[in-house]
């Protein structure tokens, strides 16, 4: 038998299933409420594989730490499992957020006046704009994605871009601050601005031009809002940042969010 792996949302989950056990029947344990144990349960594998990637490139490094004077080259075995484990990794965290898309999708098919998740736009956008295209960006080598991590922290995936160089993708977020001035002339873009300031610019720039992050539909009507692909397609070049870079505190701004819908 595996060990059992404990993850933040085991406490809820708990919760919810000895609220169901303790009276089936009670009226207290509403459709809504089985909903939230089953989407409990599926972010906690979520959480799983995230911190199933975190641990095992922490391994390697460990391994790699051991040799003289604290460090050894990779074995080839060693560069192809770090390189499975960018590729799991990123995957993981997709599904983690395709997860949390579904949840808000739901959530409102059962009550349009709940609350929204976290960063539910944000997430939607991310989720249609670039997990439905990273197999495009695999494509542009291995030096435009990879993963930002520490030691105990999950690890995150990142695309730099499609303009890989360090003077080409400078050239391409000043491109990127020139289309955000069509729609935000206020809009400013420091080339020297950290991940963190990148992607609040990012997202509070889109978010002045629509607020709902929405695409631009097959047959937008007239005076309808949308972000405009060419923005979109600019993004891509200077690096799509995800809706948030801390993935644990994210989890717990979930954690709150479930626990609130659930007292409701």
């Amino acid at each position: 038998m595996t060990d059992f792996i404990k993850t933040p949302f085991d406490d809820f989950i708990l919760l919810c299933t000895q609220s169901q056990l303790s009276n089936p029947a009670y009226p207290a344990f509403t459709d809504l409420r089985a909903f939230l144990m089953t989407q409990a349960k599926t972010f906690r594998v979520c959480y799983i594989n995230m911190k199933k990637c975190a641990e095992t490139f922490e391994k390697t490094l460990e391994d790699m730490r051991k040799g003289p004077g604290g460090h050894r080259s990779c074995t080839t075995e060693e560069m192809i499992s770090m390189s499975d484990n960018t590729i799991m990794t990123a995957l993981a965290f997709f599904q983690f957020l395709a997860a949390v898309n579904q949840f808000g999708r739901r959530l409102d098919r059962l009550d349009s006046k709940l609350l929204k998740p976290p960063l539910d736009k944000e997430v939607y956008f991310f989720r249609n704009k670039v997990i439905e295209h990273w197999d495009e960006y695999l494509g542009y080598g291995p030096v435009s994605h990879g993963m930002r991590g520490q030691k105990d922290k999950l690890n995150l995936p990142y695309h730099s871009g499609r303009k890989v160089g360090f003077l080409e993708n400078q050239e391409a977020k000043q491109l990127l601050e020139v289309e955000f001035k069509r729609y935000i002339p206020s809009f400013s873009l420091p080339s020297t601005a950290d991940p963190e300031t990148y992607m609040k610019l990012v997202y509070d720039g889109l978010k002045l031009i629509d607020p709902e992050l929405k695409s631009k539909p097959r047959y937008p009507k007239k005076g309808s809002k949308h972000i405009p692909e060419d923005l979109v397609e600019l993004l891509y070049d200077s690096g799509f940042p995800a809706p948030f870079l801390d993935i644990e505190k994210y989890i717990d701004e979930l954690l709150v969010y479930l626990q609130r819908i659930y007292d409701a």
